[in-house]
């Protein structure tokens, strides 16, 4: 699942942007190097976040109240729990949830190949005593963790796959469902889809510019008349039962142009 990488670009690329206060008052904390970043689901609508660093200088404070994560140079949005500071003589680790819809829409303008991050935990008088900050390419692996089927099963769905037989073509018809957790609209300039039955290939279509709306889901017609001779394979592939997948890309429009998000969708039960 190399290609969940993409999920950072269209979906975690937005979901990491998503975290921080207002600048602290400004002295330069204890700071540990950000090594990596892990992301999990647990629902929808939240995004837990745990970034991990080299030992903190001075060992993990105590009495935080609060803390702030900015993204880029200055991007920044409320943490409303109290800090998760843990660390020992090599490793330092914060952890926070992210309420998706808080996000703001200046994120589509981030570089997801080279994030700044810099998280700040802060004392009772609002000074930053601690800090974990780095660059990280969100797509690489070896330093972003993310819940690849989870990611996909709560944003991106093929459903609805029906083929219909006709006299000389055949009707195939899917739903590619999307969510937008975010409180900004996402525009998309274009979906090529290819649906698959086993490793045949039984239509490919091309959708045009559409925005995906705030904190909704978006069902997206793939479908296309096709003749009997060139979905042979497949039907004979569906008659045995073979698993249908879609193979594709969404391409968002950003502020700084387009970036684009791969798919590797099974189709739902």
């Amino acid at each position: 699942m190399a290609r969940a990488h993409v999920v950072t670009s269209a979906v975690v690329g937005v979901l990491v942007a998503a975290t921080g206060l207002g600048a602290p008052k400004r002295s330069e904390p204890p700071t540990a190097r950000l090594t990596k970043l892990i992301v999990e689901l647990p629902s929808p609508d939240v995004a837990r976040l745990t970034l991990r660093g080299t030992a903190l200088p001075g060992g993990v404070p105590s009495g935080l109240t609060r803390q702030v994560l900015t993204v880029g140079s200055d991007v920044a949005i409320p943490l409303g729990a109290v800090p998760v500071l843990s660390g020992d003589a090599t490793s330092t680790s914060a952890s926070f949830d992210v309420q998706l819809r808080e996000i703001p829409e200046r994120v589509l303008s981030l570089d997801s190949s080279r994030c700044e991050i810099r998280w700040e935990g802060l004392d009772g008088k609002g000074t930053a005593v601690a800090a974990l900050a780095g660059t990280l390419d969100l797509g690489d692996p070896g330093a972003t963790e993310l819940p690849q089927r989870k990611l996909y099963d709560a944003y991106a769905r093929l459903s609805q796959l029906a083929v219909t037989p006709g006299l000389t073509s055949v009707h195939v018809g899917a739903s590619l469902s999307l969510l937008n957790p975010f409180g900004f609209d996402i525009p998309i300039s274009r979906v090529l889809a290819t649906v698959r039955v086993g490793d045949k290939a039984i239509v490919t279509v091309q959708r045009p510019a559409f925005r995906l709306h705030a904190g909704a889901r978006s069902e997206v017609p793939i479908e296309q008349d096709v003749g009997l001779a060139e979905v042979a394979g497949g039907m004979a592939g569906l008659l045995h039962g073979d698993p249908a997948t879609l193979d594709g890309e969404i391409v968002i429009q950003t502020p700084t142009g387009e970036r684009v998000v791969p798919l590797h969708l099974g189709a739902a039960q």
